[in-house]
């Protein structure tokens, strides 16, 4: 005569007890607010969001690429006191160095008129510098939550 076991199918879901399931229904409805920023693509209102310049380059040799701070641009402070971004080993490849700009940016606050970046003197070779760049047909990157600005 053959026993029958009881077994529990390895298919069969786990139970949810009341209170775990609201604790999870909560965190769930919370998670929108609490994570706003430049990698969830959701901001609150006010909120910083960064403009990343990245490189330049001749228009006709899109391979020859240099640091966006190679030509002699406004900056709001430092080169070297700015924060840097480097997302995947992908992004270092490519040759990607993102750099933040320092610019002020709010989400959805209004910005009337102009504002004054920074006053720059330019020396004989920062005039050389602009100018080839300018007969070469240089084109900039720049990133606002990950979107390309040429």
């Amino acid at each position: 005569r053959a026993v029958m076991r009881r077994t529990r199918c390895w298919c069969a879901a786990p139970t949810l007890h009341a209170p775990t399931l609201l604790a999870c229904v909560v965190a769930l409805s919370l998670s929108p607010c609490c994570d706003a920023d430049e990698y969830t693509h959701k901001y609150t209102e006010n909120e910083e969001v960064t403009l990343w310049v990245n490189k330049v380059g001749p228009y006709h040799n899109p391979q020859e690429t240099y640091l966006y701070y190679s030509l002699p641009f406004c900056s709001t402070k430092p080169v070297s006191e700015l924060e840097h971004r480097w997302d995947a080993l992908g992004e270092v490849l490519e040759g990607n160095d993102l750099i933040s700009s320092g610019l002020p940016f709010r989400f959805r606050e209004s910005m009337n008129g102009h504002s004054k970046i920074c006053t720059i003197k330019l020396d004989e070779e920062g005039v050389d510098q602009l100018q080839s760049a300018v007969r070469q047909h240089y084109w900039y990157q720049l990133y606002l939550d990950d979107l390309p600005i040429w």
